[in-house]
């Protein structure tokens, strides 16, 4: 209920597209629907509605952070299918550079320091009164009266177990040995298949830039357990990637020559590999966290983190169930080669945890809104705070969670809170 209003600032301001679908397994909204209309789709969307149905559940359409019509100064999509792993040149993609950034910097009350690294908070009692950073190689400092580190969960546990002092000697804000504890990854893995024209015609199939837009739901609670999501896209439109990958036989050799020629010729045009990422919980525990590396330095001389990658066993028991769930989709579809990946060994961009928040200082880093508990002026507001994930990406609720800190800040400084 507290945090919903800002899910509503995030579509609204930051921009999200979509329709809203009734689901049992969807969250509660205080608007009727997204502010932005849907993506154009795929014309194979509509063949995993009619597949998803037939295994007796419901694909939902997927919103997405990306413009399908202009906002000030943002031009809309213009589906070059680049999205992932690329700028993109329109502003369609909210990114926090296109929607939060670029906006502040024309009014005049934000400066960016480029090509900085932050190395160590100086505190004096409970407050942090500098940053230390290096630029250019020199160090510099720069005073505020309040900081918000949110350096993604890896680096911002890092910058604060480097951050010792007489009355942190286990690192800033860890008296309570907490800080990097409780790390948390995106479990799951990927189901994919190989879609050709006896699936959907030519024609329509290799369309270029166009979304899928397809999430199934109905598992994420499975016998009252926790379970997760399956989120359908086709493979990064990149052709030298894709082309690359066909360098290899089945069984693993090299392909050469002709037979290669052929195969790439093949891919490229008659057949896009379509593939659902599964989302389930990472469940936190004591054997995956950040501690930092005494003995191993970057080359700034500052001790590297160090992580341990424990996945709980339950994750893959879930992921694995929900792989095959999948495929059976995938194979009412008529997709060929289907292939399963499960593994313990998470990606890496979607991070979570290490400063989680609480009541209890003795058990979290945070107080309710990501404050220190023992440092009253810094505010932690990445996926750091997150004490699970839930089955899906951390994206949606990093920057609700932001919003909801940055009017606690406001307030703190006298400025006028947003009334959302």
């Amino acid at each position: 209920a507290q945090l919903e209003p800002f899910y509503e600032k995030v579509e609204r301001v930051v921009g999200v597209s979509g329709k809203a679908m009734a689901h049992h397994f969807e969250p509660p909204r205080s608007t009727k629907d997204f502010p932005y209309p849907p993506t154009q789709e795929h014309p194979i969307s509509a063949v995993i509605d009619q597949s998803a149905k037939a295994e007796g559940v419901v694909a939902i359409k997927t919103p997405r952070a990306i413009l399908p019509v202009p906002k000030g100064d943002r031009s809309a999509c213009y589906y070059s299918n680049y999205c992932g792993s690329y700028g993109c040149s329109s502003g369609g993609k909210s990114s926090a550079r296109a929607a939060l950034l670029q906006p502040a910097l024309k009014s005049g009350n934000l400066e960016i320091k480029s090509g900085c690294f932050a190395t160590k908070l100086h505190t004096k009692e409970d407050r942090v009164t500098a940053v230390e950073y290096i630029h250019e190689g020199k160090k510099e400092r720069i005073e505020a009266k309040i900081v918000v580190l949110a350096a993604q969960a890896i680096e911002s546990a890092r910058l604060l177990l480097n951050s010792k002092s007489k009355a942190f000697p286990q690192g800033l804000a860890n008296n309570s040995g907490q800080v990097g504890k409780n790390l948390l990854f995106s479990a799951g893995g990927v189901v994919s298949g190989e879609i050709d024209a006896s699936v959907l015609e030519k024609k329509k199939l290799m369309v270029e830039g166009l979304f899928v837009n397809r999430t199934v739901k109905d598992w994420y609670f499975l016998d009252g357990k926790k379970g997760g999501i399956a989120e359908a896209l086709f493979e990064h439109a990149n052709p030298i990637a894709k082309a690359n990958r066909q360098k290899w036989t089945p069984q693993g050799d090299l392909l050469w020559g002709r037979a290669l020629q052929e195969k790439i010729f093949a891919k490229l045009h008659d057949s896009k590999k379509l593939t659902f990422e599964i989302f389930n919980d990472w469940i936190p525990h004591d054997d995956c966290f950040v501690s930092v590396d005494e003995d191993y330095h970057d080359s700034f001389g500052i001790p590297v983190a160090k992580v341990r990658i424990g996945s709980h066993p339950e994750n893959e028991k879930i992921g694995n169930l929900l792989a095959k769930k999948t495929a059976k989709i995938l194979k009412r579809m008529g997709a060929k080669d289907i292939q399963t990946s499960i593994s313990p060994y998470p990606p890496q961009n979607l991070q979570a945890g290490g400063c989680r928040f609480g009541e209890d200082p003795k058990t979290s880093v945070l107080d309710k809104e990501c404050r220190a508990h023992e440092v009253k002026n810094l505010f932690v507001t990445d996926g750091s705070f997150m004490p699970t994930g839930g089955s899906v990406p951390y994206t949606w609720t990093i920057y609700a969670n932001s919003f909801r800190v940055a009017e606690v800040i406001k307030k703190e400084l006298g400025y006028e809170t947003d009334s959302l």
